[in-house]
This record gives structure tokens, C-alpha cells and sequence, in this order.
């Protein structure tokens, strides 16, 4: 579900290009795209984290930050963290908890890189076939979680239910991302009255 995320968004660029060896993901790889979005004058890093916490070696922690302190000495003007969360994951397993793999990230990202924002995204594997009541409930267990964390919960449709797999939901929580981070396309108007879209100088 993320790599059909990360190529959804890479659609709405003007411009991309790999950041790194530009491999396609995999459990234990770090894959970014360098974009510039419409309306937008800086360019914005799209990065697909390696898995935490699994019994992959080495662990997508210590991959992840070898691969920041590789590419990123300087700190960025906005960093965020939009954490995709399978509804099927056993809320039981500690390694599976919303709350570890956010201060994962946290501890990993050194002064200057640390996410502001934190949005928490609902997925549900596409072979799932759960009825009403198991999805309200394990959507109303993801919200505690959330909200222990002090983070938002991103619903993408009413009743916070997953992520559906289409463009424009995913371009909509995007957006949010950016709105929060106080980036991204501003509206203004000119002597006629006119909106007109400015970039805001700003880097994700």
C-alpha cells in the first residue's frame, strides 16, 4: 500500500527525480523521489522507509539512518511523518504498536530532522473481507492509539475507514500534510481580484 501511494503522488509531480540508487522498495531498502509539486517553487522528498521492528537484518531503523545521515547533513526547513497503518496488524504485538514505531522515527531523526507533523493513516490489506462491526472496531483501537501519541488520525473517508487506493484521496491527504506543515500552494489575489496560486519557499 505505500508503494502505490508513493507512485500516486510521483503522478501529480511536475518534475522527479530518484534520490540515492533509485531501487524500487523493499522490506529492508530506503527509496525516496525528489518531486516539485504544482504551485510549489522547492522541491519535496518523498521517502518509503525501510520495515521496523521485523526479523529482517539489518533492522529498517539503522538502515534509515545511515540512509539520512548519508543524504541529509543540513537540516530541512519542514519534515513529516504520514505512518500507514495496516488495520490488520495484531494489536497485541508489541512490535505492531502505533506508539513504538513513532518514537522509532523520533529517536532515528537528529535535531533539524525531527517530524513536526505526524499524521496516522488507516490501510487494510486489498484480500481483506471484514464485516461493519470488525472494521468499527479495529478503526475505534487504531483512534486510541492515536491519540495516546498526540498525533492526528488522517481519516480518508467517514467512519475513518482505510485508505481506498485512489489518486485523488491520496493527493487530499497530502495536502493535509502540507496544510499542517504550513507548506505548500497559496492562494492570493491580484489587482483584478483574481486568485492566483504562489509557491511557498518551503521543503518537506
Amino acid at each position: 500500500m505505500k508503494i502505490l501511494f508513493q507512485n500516486i503522488l510521483v503522478q501529480k509531480t511536475k518534475v522527479y527525480a530518484p534520490v540515492g540508487n533509485g531501487r524500487r522498495p523493499s522490506s529492508v531498502e530506503v527509496h525516496a523521489e525528489r518531486c516539485r509539486f504544482d504551485g510549489m517553487q522547492s522541491d519535496t522528498v518523498i521517502v518509503d522507509t525501510p520495515s521496523f521492528f521485523t526479523s529482517h537484518k539489518p533492522d529498517g531503523q539503522d538502515v534509515l539512518k545511515t540512509w539520512m545521515d548519508a543524504n541529509y547533513a543540513k537540516p530541512c526547513k519542514a519534515v513529516a511523518v504520514l505512518y500507514m497503518h495496516n488495520l490488520l496488524f495484531n494489536g497485541d504485538d508489541a512490535n505492531l504498536k502505533v506508539s513504538k514505531h513513532l518514537d522509532a522515527f523520533r529517536n532515528i531523526c537528529r535535531p533539524g530532522l525531527i517530524p513536526s507533523v505526524i499524521h496516522v493513516v488507516p490501510t487494510l490489506s486489498y484480500w481483506a473481507d471484514l464485516s461493519e462491526e470488525k472494521m468499527k472496531t479495529l478503526v475505534t483501537h487504531l483512534h486510541r492509539q492515536v491519540y495516546g501519541e498526540g498525533v492526528q488520525f488522517c481519516s480518508t473517508s467517514s467512519g475513518g475507514r482505510p485508505f481506498d487506493g485512489q489518486p485523488e484521496t491520496a493527493w487530499d491527504v497530502v495536502q493535509g500534510l502540507f496544510s499542517a506543515c504550513g507548506i505548500g500552494p497559496k492562494v492570493s489575489h491580484d489587482h483584478t481580484g483574481k486568485a492566483k496560486v504562489a509557491g511557498n519557499d518551503e521543503s518537506l
